[in-house]
């Protein structure tokens, strides 16, 4: 339970910060959505507004252009003929109207009066049942208060469709038609719309021509484009309007598309960017925070554990030397000693432990100094050493039943004695606690190209291949050792490859050709 409260205690309020974070970052998307969306909507509207005045100005102007195309079959029925001929549309004034879009020879004219449909020119195929089917309707009809009106989808007619007039008098009425060009002397009916100002507000756009701020395109209501100004802008803010009235246009609808850069000066400051990144990034940062918090709390508690498991470990290996050197200290002054070789084997015991002891302090003391072990290398005879340090490790050795061996040649290496000595001493420590007993441990000294190699095999159990790189770390521990209840503090290695970095070498492990592990420590050659 006490090692659950300090997790508790950071990782609910770390929890609460993160659940926090989340409904803060929603909550800024969320207020940037909408306002941008309340954004768009402004732009859209001043779109549709856009088209609705150019719809308007489209309707002037084809009411200017109506009165050219007829304007001489309604100057014969003033002046009194009933209904004119068909010819009458024919006009050079008409014909000139629309001599750059199509030549006489491929014009289409028609009159239906009292009945009956005339019609001249290259119509195609279909084109008079085609207008048998509205034709009579149409000049009955009032096309919402106008006596003109348009109409698309005739075969044989391109996408500006067909015009027509109808006139009526006391004898009747009747109705007058032509394929329509939509061209007046002024120009072009929906560029000349689009050429006056005032489409957008001044205030935002300023004196940018329309043509930079916006694509206009007209359609017939039936999907097809009757004209556009060859100008195609990729944006979602587009207005439409339908030319009033409907029943004079046949549907014909002009549709306003926004240049992107426009869409940012309609609104002021812009339209507002998305805050989602910013908002998934103060919710990975949390996240991450919190992970890091989450590792951290469950590094410091397996430290924790370690440290515990290292002061039991010191505890018992401390407190079983200890023992031993009482218990014959105690028979040495109580002088129950009955011979000569007792007294020696006393002392023997007293001395070999006094030597585990201190091997363990310094082992202690070394891995608990902040900065590591100071070395102070020079000239170093390393197989002198290793006898050296054979000799002081024996008596440990002996009482596992395990030999020790020395082999190689003297190489003088760059190291310093006592760190040298101690890392010989943690290696020798090692292969005989963790090994059988009765096995032989071997020292070997050899040089190998630039560098003194001090190897140390043993025939125990050897290291798994997946524990390899983890020995090295402080407080590790196999996990056949932890079963095996075998005591052990998990720092001997750390300590070997920290004192050998040191000294400017390195120290490997590798599999030894009698089954057990070979450590291998190599120091630079001295010069």
């Amino acid at each position: 339970m006490r090692g659950r409260l300090p997790w508790l205690g950071i990782l609910i309020p770390l929890g609460l910060g993160f659940v926090l974070a989340v409904g803060l970052a929603y909550q800024t998307w969320d207020a940037a959505r909408k306002h941008r969306a309340a954004a768009e909507a402004t732009v859209r509207d001043h779109a549709s507004f856009g088209a609705h005045i150019l719809a308007g100005r489209v309707d002037r102007r084809m009411n200017q252009a109506m009165v050219y195309a007829f304007y001489y079959v309604d100057l014969a029925i003033r002046n009194g003929e009933r209904w004119p001929a068909v010819d009458a549309l024919g006009a050079d004034q008409e014909l000139r109207r629309c001599a750059d879009e199509t030549s006489r020879e491929d014009r289409v004219f028609f009159r239906w009066a009292d009945g009956e449909l005339d019609v001249i020119g290259p119509a195609a195929p279909g084109f008079e049942a085609w207008l048998r089917t509205w034709v009579a309707d149409a000049a009955a009809a009032d096309a919402g208060g106008r006596s003109f009106g348009l109409r698309f989808g005739a075969p044989g007619v391109g996408p500006s469709g067909i015009a027509y007039r109808v006139f009526r008098r006391d004898g009747g009425h009747a109705l007058y038609g032509l394929d329509n060009c939509f061209i007046d002397p002024a120009g072009n009916v929906f560029a000349g719309a689009i050429a006056e100002s005032g489409v957008l507000p001044p205030s935002l756009i300023g004196e940018t021509p329309n043509d930079s701020l916006f694509a206009v395109s007209l359609g017939d209501g039936a999907g097809g484009i009757v004209w556009d100004d060859g100008t195609d802008y990729a944006t979602g803010f587009v207005g439409a309007a339908a030319v009033q009235p409907l029943a004079a246009y046949g549907g014909l609808e002009v549709a306003l598309r926004l240049h992107p850069t426009t869409a940012e000066r309609l609104v002021v400051g812009g339209l507002p960017r998305s805050r989602l990144p910013e908002a998934l990034g103060l919710v990975a940062l949390t996240a991450l925070l919190l992970v890091i918090a989450a590792r951290q709390l469950r590094r410091g508690q397996e430290l924790l554990r370690l440290r515990e498991q290292f002061v039991s470990n010191v505890s018992h290996e401390l407190r079983t030397p200890l023992q031993q050197i009482l218990l014959f200290s105690d028979l040495l002054r109580l002088k129950r000693v009955s011979s000569d070789d007792e007294r020696d084997q006393a002392v023997s015991v007293i001395h070999r432990e006094t030597r585990r002891l201190i091997n363990l302090v310094e082992n202690v003391l070394s891995f608990s100094r902040p900065v590591g072990e100071p070395v102070s290398p020079r000239e170093t005879a390393a197989l002198d050493l290793a006898g050296t340090v054979v000799e002081s490790f024996r008596p440990i050795a002996e009482e596992r039943g395990v030999a020790l061996r020395i082999t190689g040649e003297e190489v003088v290496v760059r190291g310093d004695p006592e760190a040298l000595q101690r890392v010989l001493l943690n290696l020798l420590d090692n292969a005989v606690k963790y090994g059988p007993d009765g096995q032989t441990v071997t020292i070997d000294v050899s040089r190998r190209g630039g560098s003194g190699v001090v190897a140390v095999r043993d025939e125990g159990p050897g290291i798994p291949e997946t524990d390899r790189d983890r020995i090295w770390e402080a407080y590790f521990r196999l996990g056949r050792e932890q079963r095996d209840d075998s005591t052990g503090q998990g720092v001997g290695l750390a300590i070997v490859r920290d004192l050998v970095e040191h000294m400017g070498g390195r120290v490997r492990l590798d599999a030894a050709e009698t089954g057990g592990a070979c450590f291998e420590v190599e120091l630079p050659v001295s010069a």
